[in-house]
This record gives structure tokens, C-alpha cells and sequence, in this order.
């Protein structure tokens, strides 16, 4: 008995260093995971595909030659039970993952760059910035309690702040005071003086609302806290978010501050006017592809090389890889058949053509015509003005989401007469005005003040906007596409605009998935702001509904079927948000299909 003891103590001793060896292969196989799903790679038998099921048996045949081996007397100990309890759950969690790498394989043979089989499961987690979070996640913030204490003769509100990332809480109790100390901390860490085109989010004036209130705008302000340039460490502290993902983010924070680019450091590479751009896409690099793609390919890549325009060519057209879309190109202007860019406008057409040197700044010439009203105008502002103007708005208009403004992070470290960064920032700048005063949903009597325009909102309301429709003229068609960030499906949308049920014109427009759920995200938080519910109010109109969009998937899109179901989806989302006259006069949403106005009669009741 002493010697089968002594033997059975030896396995025990295996079996702990079987199963370290064990949690060490579960960790390799975790980090190959997440390889493969930035890489966008796919598995092979001879490779990590073969792990699960192969653990599978191997586990069947432990767990019986355990049985078989340990004496029954020796099964009664609790750590033996525990190897035999071990051993099951093994089984079962290896048959549920060898289920997904047999019918899901996703890892280890590198697709070639123009490889079609791989591109119908592109999914919209493709471009880099969305790699960087896909990995690295970020704090998802709440508050959803609170406590009041007795704090020397008086009351004091402690809110439970809840942090988590991925699977791990952290939790913290912070009161007002507490608030006001971290919002002193970030403005003097982020001085407008170095950081002036930094948009920072600032401490709300909450006295005014109720405690749950309070908690719904403390939320915000902390969830707007939440990017790499304010992962500071008392913002860390704040949350108290400590290891494994502290050290992670003061990372993050540290490579957002040192890797501001130039412009001029930036390889630009030429941009094509049409949206068909394919890296690589000519003769050479798609004749190893049959048809039906090949010749479609090629077509594609012809219209491509005709319309190529350079940078050069483009004026202040160019390429942003900040917003990843080009500045003054297909987005909130567009190009006519004349050569002219024209912002879009439902009432103010809105400009800033020059800009003069004032002493030791830049004030920018903004001209407007507000042809409804025969009103027209200019004034001249510092991009300080306008900065302070968008942060009051901001507060005006909470909780609603307003137009992005231009951020510092790419004109920081530019000389501050540098022609080509303040062009950059004319044209950011004639966007965001243009956005915020041609929307009702942001448009203020402090708006019309700010520009000297000498009308009243009331007035604006009492313009007659015209009943037209749009209408999808052809199902939703969706295409592989590839660019330098990866690849990645396009839907192409052909819509029809009517007037009085006569069609005036019909145009193409393609979008990503992700611009669809940005577009979504927005006109939702848009029917937030106040002016548009005072709108609806005076329209007597109440209970517009934002339809709903396809759900995001973890998962790339694997097969035809699930491409249809989105497709089908996202062609439901357009045409219920055409039926609704409020949604289709949202700015956000003819910058989106491309609507220019041109052929409306507005008039005045």
C-alpha cells in the first residue's frame, strides 16, 4: 500500500506539470488567435487548425486510462476527483472550439493581396486605427449609483464609477470635488496654448440637474475622456484601473502625444476621384484570376487610371488619414460636372476663402449669403472664437453629438503661418460651419449671432422646406474592394430624388459598412438636442423613430448568406429612413448619399 501510495503521488506530481504545460498551450493558442484575426489569415490542418481536435482525443483517452489506472479507494480523493472533473470540462471546451476551427478556419495561410475567396469574408474591421481597438480594448464607463454621506455637517454625493475592460470591473467612489480636481488636471496638462486645436472635453455646470441627471452627464463626461491623449495617469487613478491594462493604456497615451505627424511628412499617394480605387489594380496583378472577377477587374481599373487625379491637381483636396476620408472631396462637398466644389447648404451657403495675418495670429474671412432671407454677409474670426463657440454649443445643444471639429493632433507641431496647414484648416473649419448652420438640429440664435447674421430662428422654422422623396432606384449591390488598410466589402447605393413626383436626377454612391453605423450612431444622438425637439414641437410632430441598423459581428463574414442578410439589412435602413421628411433633411444624412440641393425652391410661409 505504501509503495502504490507512494507511485500515485508521483502521478499527482505529473499531472500538476501536464496541466501547466496544458495552460501554456491554451495561452498559445489564445495569442495565434487574435494573430490571425488582425492578419486576416486562415487556418490549415497542418497548422493551428488541428490543435482542438486533436485534444479532443487525446483527453477521451486520459480520462479512461485515468479511471482505469487510479484504484477506487484513490478516486474518493478530492484531488483526483478534481483531474477526473478537469479532464471533462476539457473535452467538452475542445469539441465546442474544434466545432469552430472545422467549419470556421480562419488562420495561417496568408491570402495573396487580390484573393477573392478571401475578400467575401472581408468584414468592416479592416483599417488600422480599428485594429489598434480590436485588440487594445478601451474602458466602457458607467454610473449607475450613488451614496450620500455625512461629511463635516454637511452632505456630500459619492457616484460609483464602473469601469470595465473586457472581462475585469474596476470601481471607484468620487464626488464633485473629486470631478473638478480631474477636470484642473487635464486643462493644465492640455494648455490651449499648445494644444489649441485639441478639442478638450470640459467639466459641465450640473447644480441645475437632478441626481440622475447628474449621472447621466457625469457619464458622458468621463466616456469623453476615454481616447489614448487623456490616458493619463490620474485619469487612470481616477478609475482606479489597475493591472494588466494600466501599464497598456499610459502606453497607448504615451505614443498618442510623441507621434503627432505633419503634413508634410505624410507619403501621400495619388487619389482616385472615383471611389473603384484598387492598390495595385492593373493588368499585371490580376492575371492570375479567372473569371467571373478578371474582366470586371479590369474594367474597374481602367475607369481608375482615367479619372486618376494627383494631389497636386486636387487644390486643398487632400488626403486625410486622420478621418479617413478626403478633406472638401466626396464627403461634405461635391464635384460637379463644372469643376466647381460646392459644400452642401439647406439655408446659409457658407464660405472661408482667405485668411490675414493679424499681428501674432490668423483671423479667417467667413462669408455668407442667405439667399431665402436676401441676407448676406462677412466677419472675420480667430480659430480660438471658433473653437470657444463649439464648446458652448456643445453645452447648449447636450446631450446631443455635434459635427466633429479639427482636431490639434495633425497641425500641432506645423509653423502656424505654414500655407498648406491653415488651408487644411479652412477647410475643416468651412465643413464644420457649414454643418452646424445648415442643420436645425444644431442651428441657435447664438449660432446666428456668432456669424452677425440678423434673423431669428422662428423666422428659419417658418421656411417652407419642400416635399420631395428619395427613393432606392436599384437593390443595394455590395463589391469586394482593397486598399492599403486591407480588404473589405463596399455597398453601392443608386437613389432617385423627386419633386412634386417628377424626378429631378438620380446618382451612385458607395459607402462602407461602418460609414453606415457612424451615419446611424449620429442621427441618433442628432434627434437628442434640444432645437430639433423644439422643432418638432413647433411642426407638432412627435415620435420619430431611427430604424435600426445590422448588428456589428465579432466574426468576419464567412459565406454568402450571412453578406445577403447585411446587405438586405442595410437596404431596409435606407428606405425606411427615406420615408421620414425630418431624417432626410438631416445634414449628416445628404452628406452621406451625396445630395446637393440644387434644383429646391424654398419659400418662406
Amino acid at each position: 500500500m505504501y509503495i502504490i501510495g507512494k507511485v500515485e503521488g508521483y502521478i499527482l506530481i505529473s499531472r500538476g506539470i501536464f496541466f501547466s504545460l496544458l495552460g501554456l498551450s491554451w495561452l498559445v493558442s489564445f495569442v495565434l488567435a487574435i494573430i490571425e484575426n488582425n492578419k486576416r489569415l486562415i487556418m490549415r490542418w497542418s497548422g493551428h487548425r488541428s490543435f482542438w481536435p486533436s485534444n479532443v482525443g487525446i483527453y477521451i483517452i486520459l480520462l479512461i486510462s485515468e479511471s482505469i489506472f487510479f484504484s477506487s479507494d484513490a478516486k474518493k480523493n478530492q484531488v483526483i476527483l478534481g483531474i477526473f472533473i478537469s479532464y471533462t470540462l476539457q473535452i467538452i471546451s475542445s469539441i465546442i472550439l474544434s466545432l469552430y476551427a472545422i467549419f470556421r478556419p480562419n488562420e495561417f495561410i496568408t491570402i495573396g493581396e487580390i484573393d477573392y475567396t478571401f475578400i467575401r469574408r472581408a468584414t468592416r474591421k479592416t483599417i488600422a486605427l480599428d485594429l489598434v481597438n480590436e485588440v487594445q480594448e478601451y474602458p466602457k464607463i458607467s454610473i449607475k449609483s450613488y451614496k450620500i454621506k455625512q461629511e463635516e455637517n454637511r452632505s456630500v454625493t459619492y457616484f460609483n464609477v464602473v469601469s470595465i475592460i473586457k472581462n475585469i470591473t474596476y470601481m471607484s467612489k468620487k464626488n464633485i470635488q473629486d470631478f473638478d480636481n480631474l477636470d484642473k488636471v487635464i486643462s493644465q496638462r492640455f494648455p490651449k496654448s499648445e494644444y489649441p486645436n485639441l478639442y478638450i472635453p470640459t467639466f459641465p455646470k450640473i447644480k441645475v440637474f437632478d441626481i440622475d441627471e447628474r449621472m447621466k452627464i457625469l457619464t458622458d463626461y468621463l466616456t469623453s475622456l476615454v481616447t489614448p491623449e487623456f490616458f493619463l495617469p490620474e485619469f487612470l487613478d481616477f478609475l482606479n484601473i489597475g493591472e494588466p491594462y494600466k501599464n497598456n493604456l499610459l502606453t497607448l497615451n504615451e505614443d498618442a502625444l510623441k507621434n503627432e505627424v505633419t503634413l508634410s511628412s505624410l507619403d501621400h499617394r495619388s487619389c482616385s476621384i472615383i471611389e473603384k480605387y484598387f492598390t495595385g489594380g492593373n493588368r499585371d496583378t490580376v492575371d492570375h484570376i479567372g473569371e467571373p472577377y478578371k474582366n470586371n477587374l479590369l474594367t474597374l481599373n481602367e475607369d481608375a487610371l482615367k479619372n486618376e487625379v494627383t494631389l497636386s491637381s486636387l487644390d486643398h483636396r487632400s488626403c486625410s488619414i486622420i478621418e479617413k476620408y478626403f478633406t472638401g472631396g466626396n464627403r461634405d462637398t461635391v464635384d460637379t460636372d463644372d469643376g466647381e466644389v460646392r459644400y452642401l447648404k439647406t439655408y446659409i451657403d457658407l464660405k472661408i476663402e482667405k485668411w490675414i495675418q493679424v499681428g501674432s495670429h490668423v483671423e479667417y474671412e467667413i462669408t455668407w449669403s442667405f439667399q431665402l432671407l436676401s441676407l448676406n454677409g462677412s466677419c472675420y474670426k480667430r480659430y480660438n472664437e471658433i473653437l470657444d463657440f463649439h464648446k458652448n454649443l456643445c453645452k447648449t445643444l447636450h446631450p446631443a453629438r455635434l459635427p466633429k471639429f479639427p482636431s490639434k493632433n495633425y497641425l500641432k507641431n506645423l509653423n502656424k503661418n505654414d500655407e498648406q496647414a491653415l488651408t487644411k484648416r479652412k477647410v475643416q473649419l468651412t465643413k464644420y460651419l457649414s454643418h452646424v448652420m445648415n442643420d436645425l438640429a444644431f442651428l441657435t440664435e447664438e449660432s446666428l449671432q456668432f456669424l452677425g447674421i440678423e434673423t431669428t430662428i422662428d423666422k428659419i422654422w417658418s421656411i417652407n422646406i419642400p416635399e420631395y422623396t428619395i427613393k432606392l432606384f436599384n437593390p443595394i449591390a455590395c463589391f469586394p474592394e482593397i486598399d492599403d488598410s486591407g480588404h473589405y466589402l463596399k455597398y453601392s447605393v443608386k437613389i432617385a430624388k423627386f419633386l412634386n413626383s417628377i424626378k429631378k436626377r438620380e446618382w451612385s454612391f458607395s459607402r462602407r459598412f461602418r460609414e453606415f453605423d457612424e451615419l446611424h450612431s449620429f442621427l441618433t444622438k442628432r434627434f437628442q438636442s434640444p432645437m430639433i425637439s423644439s422643432y418638432l414641437n413647433y411642426l407638432n410632430i412627435t415620435n420619430i423613430i431611427i430604424p435600426g441598423i445590422p448588428h456589428k459581428t465579432v466574426a468576419p463574414l464567412v459565406n454568402s448568406t450571412e453578406i445577403e442578410n447585411r446587405r438586405k439589412s442595410l437596404e431596409n435602413f435606407l428606405e425606411q429612413l427615406f420615408q421620414v421628411p425630418q431624417i432626410i433633411h438631416a445634414y449628416a444624412l445628404k452628406v452621406f448619399i451625396l445630395d446637393i440641393d440644387d434644383e429646391e425652391n424654398y419659400m418662406i410661409n
